[in-house]
């Protein structure tokens, strides 16, 4: 629940920012683009699997440590 709120305040953060900045910014579901919508899908899709590859390359090996040494003592 403290990440949601984290999150929902940062969110509005940057909206009242980006207003702030450029008072001309407007959201309207008549502007969305579904081509543009299903490109971010697909690139979002390729960002997670990079994330999950970073994550195993990096903690793998504290599991394989862990492995080891509890078989060790």
């Amino acid at each position: 629940m403290v990440g949601l709120g984290a999150a929902l305040f940062s969110l509005l953060l940057h909206w009242a920012l980006v207003r702030w900045t450029d008072r001309e910014v407007s959201f309207s579901m008549r502007k969305v683009s579904w081509k543009r919508v299903r490109e971010l899908a697909g690139f979002s899709f390729y960002v997670y699997l990079s994330t999950t590859g970073d994550h195993l390359r990096f903690y793998t090996d504290s599991l394989v440590i862990g492995r080891v040494l509890d078989v060790l003592w």
